[in-house]
C-alpha cells in the first residue's frame, strides 16, 4: 500500500489501488480525508509519538505496526514505514509504504492459542498426578475449560454404574437454582442421553427443549442458551458427563471441539477410580510424549514453510542432546534443551515469505527483518510457563562467541550454554546439507570449518567436544532421518562466512 499525505494538513494527496482496496474508499474520497482518519484510535498515540520523534531529528528505523480502519469499519493490521519528502519552499509531504500483515497476525494468534491450551492440558495432568482427589482435578480442568473456550458455566456429573444414577460432583458458573437436584436417574434428561448413546449431545437452543427435561428448563431460567453434554469414557466405560453451557448461542470451531474432547479425556481418566494412580502416572508420561510430538509437528510445519531439509529440527535436536549430555548437562535440563532445539526457528513464522524464501541475496533492510526472528520466537514462547526454560536456544542461537551475533550481541560465557551448544550443531548440520547456492559439504570439510571458527563464532570448548563426539561415531541421523541433502531450498542465516550457510 502506498500513500502520500501533506504534513501540514494531514490530507492524503495520493493513494495507490491497493490502499483503496484495503480501506474501501475511492481515490477521490481518500484525498478529502486526513491520514489520521484511517488509523485505529488506540494506535494514534504511538503513530503521533513516532512522527514527533522524526520531527525532532531522532532516528526512527524499521517498520512500525498499526491498525487501519476502513470505510465499512473493517480493521486491518499493517506494517508501515514513513519517509518525509523535502519539497523545498513547497508544502512538505510524507510517503507511507505499508503491507497487510493479517495472515501473519492470525498465524501468531493461532500458535499462541494452541500453546496456552497445551499449557492448560498440562496443568490438568499435573493436577491428576499430584492428587487422588477427583474434585481437585475437576476444579482445575473446569477452570481452564472456561478460560480457554470462553464458556459461562460447566460441571461434571459422576456416574454410579450400580445404581445407574448421575450425581453432581463439581461445577463453575452454575447458579444454585440450576442444580437443585444433585442426583437423578442416568436415563433422564440430556446428560442421560449422553450416557446411553455414548456420544456428545449438542443443543443449540435449550428453550426448545425446556418442556421435555426439568434440568433444561432450569438452565433456560438461569439464562443459558446452548448446551453440550460429553460422556466421559475411560477403559471403555462411561465414568460421568461433562456439561458445558453458554448464554450466547455460538457455532463451535473444530479447534474448540478438539480442546473440549482432549479435556474430557483427561477428566474421564481422573474419574476412573482412586486406585488408578499408577495408570495416571503412565498417562502423564504419554502426554509428555504427545507434547513432544506436538512440538515436532510444529517444527515440521516450519520446515515445510521455510523449505529446510526434511527432519532438520528433529535431527539437530537429537545431536544437541547428545552433545549436551557429553558436556555434563543434567538429564532434566536436557528435556528443555531438546524442546528449545525443536522450536529454534519458530520465530520465522513472522518473517514475510518474500524475505524468507528469497532465492537471491537479502538487502540490508531485509536482513534487519530476518534478524528479528529470535525476538519473535521469544515473544511467541515466553508467555507459556512450561516452555520458558527452553527459551535460551530460540532467543540466542545466533549469538557469537566474539559478541558479533544477534539479537542481543552477547559474548562468550554470557551466551546461555544451551545456545552455545546448539549453535555448533545447527551450523554443522546446515553445512552438510545442500543449498540452492552450493552443494552439501563433506563432514570432514564441515569439521575443519568449525575448528577455524572456534573462538570467534563458537565456544572453543563446545567445538572440541563436538569433534570428539564425531570422532567417536556420532551419526548425522541422531534424533531424525539420515542426512541425504535432497530437496533443500530454504534460507539459513547461521553464519556470514562466504562458504557457509547464509
Amino acid at each position: 500500500m502506498i500513500a502520500v499525505y501533506d504534513l501540514q494538513t494531514g490530507l492524503v494527496t495520493f493513494a495507490n489501488v491497493r490502499f483503496c482496496q484495503v480501506t474501501g474508499y475511492t481515490r477521490e474520497e481518500l484525498t478529502q480525508l486526513p491520514l489520521r482518519a484511517f488509523i485505529h484510535p488506540d494506535d494514534v498515540p504511538a503513530a503521533t509519538e513516532r512522527r514527533q520523534r522524526r520531527q525532532r531529528g531522532e532516528p526512527v528505523s524499521g517498520e512500525a505496526e498499526c491498525r487501519l480502519v476502513g470505510k465499512t469499519g473493517q480493521v486491518v493490521p499493517v506494517a508501515y514505514t514513513v519517509t518525509e519528502l523535502d519539497a523545498g519552499d513547497l508544502l512538505s509531504g510524507a510517503l507511507l509504504i505499508g503491507r497487510d500483515i493479517s495472515e501473519r497476525m492470525a498465524a501468531e494468534q493461532q500458535i499462541r492459542r494452541q500453546l496456552t491450551r497445551l499449557e492448560a492440558l498440562h496443568a490438568t495432568d499435573l493436577a491428576m498426578t499430584g492428587s487422588r482427589d477427583p474434585r481437585r482435578t475437576v476444579g482445575v480442568a473446569l477452570h481452564h475449560l472456561m478460560t480457554q473456550l470462553q464458556v459461562e458455566a460447566a460441571d461434571v456429573l459422576l456416574l454410579d454404574p450400580t445404581r445407574m444414577t448421575l450425581t453432581y460432583l463439581a461445577g463453575i458458573g452454575l447458579p444454585e437454582e440450576a442444580i437443585v437436584r444433585t442426583e437423578f436417574p442416568a436415563h433422564e434428561g440430556l446428560a442421560g442421553s449422553a450416557v446411553l448413546e455414548r456420544r456428545t449431545v449438542v443443543i443449540a437452543n435449550l428453550a426448545q427443549r425446556q418442556q421435555i427435561f426439568d434440568r433444561a428448563r432450569r438452565f433456560v431460567q438461569s439464562g443459558f442458551a446452548s448446551y453440550h453434554a460429553m460422556p466421559l469414557i475411560a477403559g471403555g466405560e462411561v465414568k460421568g458427563v461433562l456439561e458445558v453451557l453458554q448464554r450466547t448461542p455460538t457455532a463451535p470451531s473444530a479447534e474448540w471441539r478438539a480442546f473440549l474432547e482432549d479435556l474430557g479425556d483427561r477428566l474421564a481418566v481422573a474419574l476412573d477410580n482412586a486406585g488408578l494412580f499408577t495408570a495416571l502416572q503412565r498417562a502423564n508420561t504419554e502426554l509428555t510424549v504427545a507434547y513432544e510430538a506436538t512440538l515436532e509437528g510444529w517444527a515440521r510445519t516450519l520446515e515445510l514453510r521455510d523449505g529446510e531439509t526434511e527432519g532438520h529440527s528433529r535431527r539437530v535436536a537429537g545431536m544437541t542432546v547428545a552433545l549436551a549430555r557429553a558436556l555434563g548437562v543434567d538429564e532434566e535440563a536436557l528435556v528443555q534443551l531438546r524442546r528449545g532445539a525443536l522450536l529454534h526457528d519458530i520465530g520465522k513464522i513472522a518473517i514475510p515469505d518474500q524475505i524468507l524464501l528469497k532465492p537471491g541475496p537479502l538487502t540490508e533492510a531485509e536482513w534487519a527483518i530476518m534478524r528479528q526472528h529470535p525476538v519473535y520466537a521469544y515473544e511467541v514462547l515466553a508467555p507459556i510457563p512450561f516452555l520458558r526454560p527452553a527459551l535460551a536456544i530460540p532467543r540466542h542461537h545466533h549469538e557469537r562467541w566474539d559478541g558479533s551475533g544477534y539479537p542481543d550481541g552477547l559474548r562468550e560465557q554470557v551466551i546461555p550454554f544451551a545456545a552455545r551448544i546448539f549453535a555448533v550443531v545447527d551450523v554443522w548440520d546446515a553445512l552438510i546439507s545442500d543449498r540452492p547456492y552450493r552443494p552439501a559439504w563433506s563432514t570432514e570439510r564441515a569439521d575443519v570449518y568449525l575448528a577455524e571458527r572456534a573462538g570467534t563464532d563458537f565456544d572453543p570448548r563446545v567445538v572440541d567436544a563436538f569433534r570428539c563426539l564425531r570422532a567417536a561415531g556420532l551419526p548425522a541421523s541422531v534424533g531424525g532421518n539420515p542426512v541425504d541433502g535432497a530437496g533443500v531450498r530454504g534460507r539459513s542465516d547461521v553464519s556470514a562466512h562466504p562458504a557457509a550457510p547464509r
